[in-house]
């Protein structure tokens, strides 16, 4: 269980020092896909548990509602990596993905 920590934290680590290079225009190309990619999927579907969405609403028109967000990426960048029990819990999720 530990590696299975230790890999999700890693991830997260990966995907905040990958936030800093995004630019508006790419939030709109993800927002411009009909039928998005399997990894685009995957990530987002990383965030919509993050941001503690139901996952009966996990669906791309969700996804590209939280994009649409004026302040999407702030809420992205400015995620507590600090440790918590839920935060386990999503890490795991993310890593099963």
């Amino acid at each position: 269980m530990d590696g299975d920590i230790d890999s999700g934290m890693a991830m997260i680590t990966m995907a905040h020092m990958e936030l800093d290079s995004l630019r508006k225009s790419d939030i709109g190309e993800l927002k411009s896909f009909k039928e998005p990619p399997d990894a685009v999927v995957k990530v987002m579907t990383a965030v919509l548990l993050i941001f503690g969405v139901p996952r009966k609403q996990h669906t791309w028109d969700t996804c590209k509602k939280i994009c649409a967000q004026s302040d999407f990426l702030a809420q992205c960048q400015s995620y507590n990596k600090k440790y918590t029990e839920e935060k386990e819990r999503i890490h795991l999720e993310i890593k099963r993905l």
